[in-house]
């Protein structure tokens, strides 16, 4: 008797053991079920079995119980696919829940501006009514109530808060005119920095190549003043910003001396345009030791300036076009004197230097963003450089494809935003719609990307320019040659494209 109850027993252990055994935990739910936001996404991961621990993952692999257990809230700031498991002893592990966040800037409107020719914007303002100015060129004789002066002139477009065309104007002569940067002024006027080949502009002396172009138009687009400034040779500006005086302050690049290099021009200027003070530096071809070429300056808080270019790699044999090419950048003060200098190992195409925007801080650090070339293919590249010139860390962005970043601006306390195209069909959770895709990205100063969302149809489409906006969005410029961009009116041959994003 006594041996039929401990087998009994026995039984009745095992089987309670393997009941118990079998019972699986419950699988975690995720919070929000939401699946869409705008900039993040704070995911709470809950599990009904009591005292069950979870782990998971953030980079759709499935997780293990080496995996990251959960704790607190996971905040997602780019598209994320978050995988989850629970466990608990005695019980069979869970099964693995999956949901994908997808962190998208909802598009508000978006415009084709132009005419039947080729039309871009380089540059766009938020305006003090809440409207926005762009700048950039236009080679199309048919844009309604303008006059085309030549080969591509400066176009300009005043818009309404909704996109909403208030006015467009041309301006230049009989050459190839192109308008980089556009700033209101506290007139509530506008002051435009571009280039010129006309020798036929009214009030103007056309000295050779290619002039620096600055125009002054009143709020409704009517010009008050136009200089041309340089020498015989090539003179390009990138930027112009207002003084507290009331005049303006901009640095070019001059290749109108009997030297091959790039003398560094540093040039403020009257409220009426005229020359108020120049500051020269010749010493570029005297910073290192491998050749160097000039492609971007831009004037500095201390009213001195950054200069970069492509710098050789010194291999005989090779040719400008064939050897690497790699990012200098120099500082100048307001008198032109070198502060400091730097080159970096990222190589870079020779035909622009790699860098096309700069952004300084607060505390005196710069943000240089532009192109590196990587494994036969571009990325996006940022230089952060600290106020000594010390290279503190260099980034790249984007995916498989050719990546490129042609401007940045603050975007809060501590972040960035970013504009330019990218061909790669793996940018995070992006979807490429063609060719190449405008490219936004916003990013921490540490890096870190916030989010990243690509715009357009099924051809080229990019950003020159893009800012955070008064109510919390942000508003982007480029250009298009897509004819299938949703709500749009195509004109032909390349348009200025204009979107603008929702706020935070």
């Amino acid at each position: 008797m006594k041996k039929a109850i401990f087998y009994f027993t026995i039984l009745l252990l095992f089987s309670t053991c393997k009941k118990e055994s079998l019972y699986k935990v419950a699988t975690p739910t995720f919070s929000p079920t939401d699946t869409s936001h705008f900039v993040s996404a704070e995911v709470t991961i809950n599990c009904e079995t009591e005292d069950a621990a979870i782990y998971y993952t953030v980079d759709g692999s499935d997780p293990t119980r080496s995996s990251r257990r959960y704790l607190n809230p996971v905040t997602i700031e780019s598209s994320t696919t978050i995988k989850a498991f629970a466990v608990r002893s005695g019980m069979e592990d869970s099964r693995i829940a999956s949901k994908i966040y997808s962190i998208d800037a909802a598009v508000e409107w978006q415009i084709l501006y132009g005419g039947s020719e080729d039309d871009e914007f380089n540059s766009i303002q938020q305006t003090s009514d809440g409207g926005y100015i762009a700048a950039g060129s236009s080679s199309s004789t048919d844009i309604a109530g303008t006059t085309n002066h030549g080969e591509n002139d400066c176009y300009v477009v005043k818009l309404s808060s909704d996109g909403e065309t208030e006015w467009q104007k041309l301006y230049g002569g009989n050459g190839y005119d192109c308008a980089y940067d556009i700033k209101q002024t506290g007139d509530g006027g506008y002051i435009i920095i571009g280039a010129s080949t006309s020798a036929d502009i009214s009030g103007t002396t056309y000295r050779g190549e290619e002039d620096c172009y600055i125009i002054k138009i009143n709020s409704g687009g009517d010009i008050e003043w136009q200089n041309l400034y340089g020498g015989n040779g090539y003179d390009h500006a990138n930027y112009i910003k207002q003084t507290d005086g009331g005049g303006y302050l901009t640095a070019y690049l001059s290749r109108s001396s009997s030297t091959d290099n790039y003398t560094i021009k540093i040039v403020e200027l009257n409220s009426d345009g005229s020359v108020a003070s120049t500051k020269s530096y010749y010493g570029l071809s005297s910073c290192f030791d491998d050749e160097e070429y000039a492609r971007f300056v831009e004037v500095t808080d201390d009213g001195g300036c950054i200069i970069t270019g492509a710098l050789a790699y010194q291999i005989p044999g090779n040719s400008y076009y064939s050897r690497p090419w790699r990012v200098f950048i120099v500082k100048l003060d307001s008198d032109a004197g070198k502060e400091w200098q730097q080159a970096t190992d990222a190589l870079c195409p020779f035909s622009d230097g790699g860098i096309h925007d700069m952004i300084q801080t607060s505390d005196d650090k710069y943000f240089l963003i532009g192109r590196a070339e990587e494994s036969d293919v571009d990325d996006g590249y940022l230089i952060k450089v600290n106020s000594g010139g010390s290279i503190t860390s260099e980034l790249t962005f984007g995916g498989s494809g050719n990546d490129c970043l042609n401007s940045i601006s603050s975007a809060g306390s501590g972040y960035y935003i970013t504009s330019g195209y990218s061909y790669s069909t793996n940018i995070g959770s992006t979807t490429n719609s063609g060719s190449s895709d405008a490219y936004l990205m916003n990013f921490y100063s540490t890096g870190s990307i916030r989010w990243q969302q690509l715009y357009g149809g099924s051809s080229i489409d990019y950003f020159n320019s893009a800012l955070k906006t008064s109510d919390g969005g942000y508003i982007a410029a480029g250009s298009s040659f897509s004819d299938d961009i949703s709500g749009t009116s195509y004109h032909g041959s390349g348009d200025g494209y204009i979107v603008k994003i929702s706020s935070d």
